[in-house]
């Protein structure tokens, strides 16, 4: 199922959306845009951690209402590709072929076709992004903190350094960070993924879809491989740029990006504050060092 007939077919037999973190949130206001939310009956959960969410109940997945009459609606699921392993099979098992995983489909939904492919240099992106944005940071940092017990280089030093004998302080702060806005097991979850990634990629070789941006260079969808790019010295990554839209600012909140009031509500303490305002500077460097690495071949 393609994201037309997706919106198609929920404009006809209404929808029931699995989950209730960041991805979820983000399809619900997709749907909102387009004067759809009225078909969503209710969000689901493997286990019940909340009554509402968007103003509609939220039911486990063994106390779901049974369907009666009709076309029976969608169920969409939407949730991170980290534990989207987990979750499909579970789902097409009880509802077979009505249970859709929407997640890959939601920037298309949101922001249509890009309008340009190429490559752009990741010093580029990364200088274009807001000052009080941590969000790159904040994934390059973990990156580091995985890294260091198995390689050596500028970028672990760096991050040794910034730590102050510390060394879990970026795992630390992605899952208090990402925990606002997913459930602290998918913090998990992603950060074993981006772990996995670059074992992959330090054994064989840069290999990654491309970044979404709009053409304001705002990141839409890319930030983990933002910052294995920055990490691996990878001056030039391919990106597509789609046309900005108004949805950007209502999906990607200051929670998102992290900004200082995202860190001071996520609990993070004044060392791990100043520990990424240090790892900012090092993200940085690293990024213009792999434009000049690029730039020599």
């Amino acid at each position: 199922m393609d994201r037309f007939e997706l919106i198609e077919t929920i404009k006809s037999r209404g929808a029931v959306i699995f989950g209730t973190g960041f991805a979820s949130g983000m399809f619900m206001q997709i749907l909102k845009e387009r004067k759809l939310d009225g078909r969503v009956r209710y969000f689901m959960e493997t286990a019940k951690s909340r009554e509402t969410f968007y103003d509609l109940p939220v039911y486990s997945l063994d106390e779901a209402p049974l369907e009666q009459g009709g076309d029976p609606p969608l169920i969409c699921a939407a949730v991170h590709d980290a534990i989207a392993g987990q979750i499909m099979p579970v789902l097409e098992k009880r509802y077979g072929s009505r249970a859709v995983w929407v997640y890959p489909m939601l920037s298309r939904l949101a922001f249509g076709d890009p309008i340009y492919t190429g490559d752009i240099y990741v010093k580029d992106v990364i200088a274009a992004q807001p000052a009080e944005n941590r969000w790159i940071t904040v994934r390059y940092a973990a990156l580091c903190g995985y890294r260091a017990a198995k390689d050596q280089g500028e970028a672990v030093t760096a991050y040794l350094k910034a730590s102050a004998g510390d060394p879990d302080i970026g795992r630390r702060i992605y899952i208090k960070t990402q925990s606002r806005f997913s459930r602290p097991q998918t913090a998990e979850e992603r950060l074993k993924r981006l772990c996995r990634i670059s074992d992959d990629i330090a054994s064989c070789g840069w290999k990654a879809d491309p970044v979404l941006l709009d053409t304001d260079m705002r990141v839409i969808d890319g930030l983990h491989r933002l910052a294995l790019a920055v990490y691996f010295g990878i001056g030039s990554i391919t990106c597509e740029l789609a046309k900005p839209s108004a949805l950007y600012d209502s999906l990607f909140t200051g929670k998102n990006r992290i900004t200082p009031a995202a860190q001071t509500d996520a609990g993070l303490t004044e060392k791990e504050i100043v520990f990424l305002d240090s790892m900012r500077s090092c993200l940085a460097t690293r990024a213009e060092e792999g434009r000049k690495e690029h730039e020599k071949r």
